[in-house]
C-alpha cells in the first residue's frame, strides 16, 4: 500500500516543467549541433580562403621576384647598351685608314702630289682632307679635268668609296707654286678635297 502525498495539481505542474525542461535541452543541443555545423562550414571557408590567399601571395611574390629580375636585367641592358654606345664612339668605322690611303696614292695621277692629308672627326662622321696640286703640262682646262678624273675614279673604285658618303670639292683655283726654286704660275691648280665617312 502506498501513499501519495503529492496533490494531482502539483504532479500536472511538474510533469510540465520536465517537458519544458526537456525541450529546453533539445533546443540547445540542436542550437549547439547546428551552430557547430555552421562553424565548421565558415571554418572550412576559413581554411580555403586562407590557402587561397597564401597561394596568392606565392604567386604574387613570385611575380615581384620576376619583376625585380626583369628590372634589374634591364638595367643590366641599359649599362651594357651605354659601354657599347662608347665603345663605338671610339672605334667606329669598320675599315682601316692605311687601306684606304694606299688606294688613293695609287690612283693618284703623275701630274698631282699632296702638300697636307689629315682626318678630322666632326660629329659623328671622319672627315679625311687633302690639299694639293696639279701640274699639267697644257692649259688650265686640263689640270681640272685631271682632278675631275680622279675623283672619279675614287668614286668608281668600289673597294675605297663603299665606306664614305661624299668626296667634296671645298677648293680649286690656279696659284703660283715655287718648283725647284723657281716661281711657276702657269698650269698651276690648288684644289683641297674633303671626303666624308658614313655615319
Amino acid at each position: 500500500m502506498s501513499i501519495n502525498l503529492i496533490q494531482k495539481e502539483d504532479k500536472l505542474g511538474l510533469i510540465e516543467k520536465k517537458v519544458i525542461f526537456k525541450k529546453f535541452i533539445y533546443n540547445t543541443i540542436f542550437s549547439l549541433i547546428v551552430w557547430g555545423c555552421v562553424n565548421l562550414y565558415f571554418s572550412f571557408i576559413l581554411i580555403n580562403t586562407n590557402k587561397k590567399v597564401a597561394a596568392l601571395e606565392k604567386e604574387f611574390n613570385n611575380y615581384t621576384n620576376l619583376q625585380k629580375k626583369i628590372e634589374a636585367s634591364q638595367n643590366e641592358l641599359d649599362e651594357l647598351n651605354k659601354k657599347l654606345k662608347i665603345l663605338k664612339s671610339f672605334y667606329k668605322r669598320d675599315f682601316f685608314w692605311s687601306e684606304k690611303l694606299l688606294i688613293l696614292t695609287k690612283s693618284m695621277p703623275n701630274e698631282m702630289w699632296l702638300e697636307n692629308l689629315k682626318i678630322e672627326k666632326v660629329d659623328k662622321k671622319e672627315i679625311l682632307k687633302l690639299n694639293g696640286y696639279i701640274y699639267a703640262s697644257d692649259t688650265q682646262e686640263k689640270s681640272i679635268s685631271i682632278l675631275n678624273n680622279f675623283i672619279k675614279s675614287l668614286k668608281e673604285d668600289e673597294f675605297f668609296f663603299k665606306d664614305f658618303a661624299d668626296i667634296n670639292l671645298v677648293d680649286a683655283k690656279a696659284t703660283i707654286k715655287e718648283i725647284n726654286s723657281v716661281n711657276i704660275n702657269k698650269n698651276i691648280l690648288r684644289f683641297e678635297l674633303n671626303i666624308y665617312t658614313k655615319e
